[in-house]
C-alpha cells in the first residue's frame, strides 16, 4: 500500500465526454515506468493532469504512498507544489532565455545557493548535459532539450515523474534513438514515473506496466506482454493494432487448447479464459508472430501451418510488410533479407506458420 499510486476519479466535460478512472492501483517503486497507452483524445494527458493537480476532478480519490493528493468527500485538493512531483509537458517548455543551467535550476530558488548549485551540477552530470551547462534551448538538440527538461524535472528530487508523451516533438529517427536512452534515464534517476504515449514501439520500450485507454475509460492493465499479446476485449486489440482480426467460431476445446473455424480455415490457439464451443470470436494474430516458408520446406511441431498467396509486399522502417491471402487476409513482417531469401512478391505462394501460443482468441 505504502509503494502505490491509488488513483479513482471521475472528471466531466461539457458536451457530455468525461475521464473516469476507478480504483486503478499502480506500483510506485523506485524507476518502476508506467505507461498510459491509447490514441489521441483517449483522456491520457487528463489523467496526467489530474495527478499533477493541473485539473480538478469532479469526485473521487488520488493518493501516493499514503497522502491523500485529492479527496472528494473532503474537499481536499493538493496543490501541484505540494505533491513533490515532477512534470515534463509535450513541448519541454524550456524557458529561451535561460540557459540549460539556469532552466535545471528554476524551481530551486528556495534551496541556499550551494545547495542549488550542486543540485543543479548532479542532474546535468546525471543525464550527460555538463558541456551544454551555458546554452540556451535555441542552442540544442530536441534530444538534448528532452534531457533538460527531465534534468529539471529530477532536480527537486520529487517522488514521481510524469511525462506527456516525451518525444512526441521530435523527428522519428531520433524518437527511435531515444527511446532507449530515455528508459535509461529513468533507471538512473531512480524515480518511478508515469509516461503518456500513443506509439506502441515507446510504450514497449519503455514500459514496466502498461495501462490502455479509451474514450475516457481505462480498457486493460498489466505488463507489456500481458496488454500486448493478449487483449482483453476487441476494443483493445484494435488500438493495440493488432495486424491481423478475423471472426470465428469455436469447434472445439480441450483443456486450454481450442480450436476455431476462421472463414473456412480451422485454427488451433492456446486460451485460459472461458470460452465454449460454439462461442463467436474474434481470432487475433501480431504480424511479428507468423513465419513464412516455401511451400512443404519447412517441418516443426507448429499446429497452424496455412497455404496462401503474397498479396502486397511494402518496407516499412527497415522491415517489409506483408499481406498474405490465406482464406482471410494475413499479415507479417520480414526482413528484407528473407524476403530476398524467400523470393517473396505478388503472386508468391507461401505457408504461413503460427504457433498455437500465438492465436489469441477474444469471445464477442
Amino acid at each position: 500500500m505504502a509503494e502505490s499510486l491509488l488513483i479513482n476519479f471521475s472528471l466531466n466535460y461539457p458536451g457530455g465526454s468525461s475521464v473516469r478512472v476507478d480504483n486503478l492501483r499502480l506500483a510506485a517503486e523506485n524507476a518502476m515506468v508506467t505507461v498510459l497507452f491509447g490514441a489521441s483524445g483517449s483522456g491520457k494527458t487528463t489523467f496526467l493532469r489530474v495527478l499533477a493537480g493541473l485539473a480538478l476532478p469532479d469526485s473521487g480519490s488520488v493518493s501516493f504512498r499514503g497522502t491523500v493528493w485529492f479527496d472528494g468527500e473532503a474537499g481536499l485538493c493538493l496543490p501541484p507544489q505540494d505533491r513533490n512531483i515532477g512534470f515534463v509537458s509535450q513541448d519541454y517548455a524550456l524557458f529561451p532565455h535561460l540557459t540549460v543551467s539556469q532552466n535545471v535550476g528554476y524551481g530551486l530558488s528556495e534551496l541556499p545557493r550551494i545547495e542549488r548549485n550542486g543540485r543543479v551540477r548532479e542532474s546535468l552530470n546525471w543525464l550527460g548535459l555538463e558541456e551544454l551547462a551555458e546554452r540556451r534551448p535555441a542552442e540544442i538538440s530536441g534530444g538534448q532539450q528532452q534531457r533538460a527538461a527531465l534534468a529539471r524535472a529530477v532536480a527537486r528530487r520529487p517522488g514521481l515523474l510524469l511525462l506527456d508523451e516525451p518525444l512526441s516533438a521530435l523527428d522519428a529517427p531520433t524518437r527511435r534513438r531515444l527511446r532507449g536512452e530515455l528508459h535509461a534515464l529513468i533507471e538512473r534517476t531512480g524515480i518511478p514515473c508515469l509516461v503518456v504515449t500513443h506509439d506502441p514501439p515507446e510504450a514497449l520500450a519503455l514500459a514496466d506496466e502498461i495501462v490502455l485507454m479509451h474514450e475516457g475509460r481505462i480498457l486493460q492493465a498489466g505488463t507489456p506482454s500481458e496488454v500486448f499479446n493478449h487483449p482483453a476485449s476487441i476494443e483493445a486489440a484494435q488500438i493495440l493494432g493488432i495486424d491481423t482480426m478475423v471472426d470465428g467460431t469455436v469447434t472445439s476445446r480441450d483443456g486450454a487448447i481450442v480450436t476455431v473455424n476462421a472463414a473456412g480455415i480451422r485454427l488451433t490457439a492456446v486460451c485460459h479464459d472461458p470460452i465454449s464451443v460454439g462461442c463467436s470470436a474474434a481470432v487475433c494474430i501480431r504480424a511479428e508472430d507468423v513465419m513464412l516458408s516455401l511451400p512443404g520446406s519447412v517441418h516443426g511441431s507448429a499446429r497452424n501451418r496455412l497455404p496462401g498467396t503474397v498479396l502486397n509486399a511494402v518496407e516499412e522502417a527497415g522491415l517489409t510488410r506483408i499481406e498474405i491471402d490465406c482464406g482471410f487476409l494475413l499479415r507479417a513482417t520480414l526482413t528484407r533479407q528473407s524476403c530476398e531469401e524467400l523470393g517473396i512478391r505478388v503472386g508468391t505462394k507461401i505457408e504461413a506458420i503460427i504457433k498455437a501460443p500465438n492465436v489469441h482468441i477474444i469471445p464477442r
